[in-house]
């Protein structure tokens, strides 16, 4: 009997955190919104400076990408892993297609889904993107401390 109960408080305190996430108010959504449109904006305009001021400082953050071994740890890795994604095209269009947030005090989660267009050397290649972030507010601005994507070749059908 002492197991069970154990087990049962042990997966009470796991899930805990997640019963106390709300939706955000429609003010918090808003920020959340422009948040991702001045991530969109950034990548857009490949500017390494602006997206390093999207991401909380310090050596925890976190970027995993769609591929083996591409998770970046840290300021310097997530630095050189946008610097790569950069040079992977000459221009990227992101249309978000769907996106849920929810928050607990001042942390936020994230998810979307989007289409990407990118150009490289005159050839366009089309997918769909999910991606998710955790983002926390300081200061009053929201900054990313884990972001992940995924993705699929979709041949002109982004996910709804």
């Amino acid at each position: 009997m002492k197991r069970i109960v154990m087990l049962a408080l042990t997966v009470f305190l796991m899930t805990a955190p997640f019963c106390v996430a709300e939706e955000p108010s429609p003010e918090v959504m808003a920020e959340l919104e422009a948040f991702y449109k001045s991530y969109v904006d950034t990548v857009q305009k490949k500017d390494i400076d602006a997206m390093m001021k999207l991401w909380a400082p310090g050596p925890g953050i976190l970027l995993m990408g769609t591929g083996p071994g591409e998770r970046f740890l840290g300021e310097e890795a997530v630095r050189e892993a946008h610097l790569s994604f950069f040079d992977e095209s000459d221009k990227e269009e992101i249309k978000l297609t769907w996106h849920k947030a929810n928050i607990s005090g001042n942390t936020a989660w994230v998810a979307n889904m989007a289409y990407i267009t990118t150009y490289a050397s005159n050839k366009k290649n089309e997918y769909a993107l999910n991606w998710t972030w955790v983002l926390n507010k300081t200061d009053g601005k929201w900054l990313l401390n884990m972001q992940h994507y995924s993705n699929l070749y979709c041949n002109g059908e982004a996910g709804e």
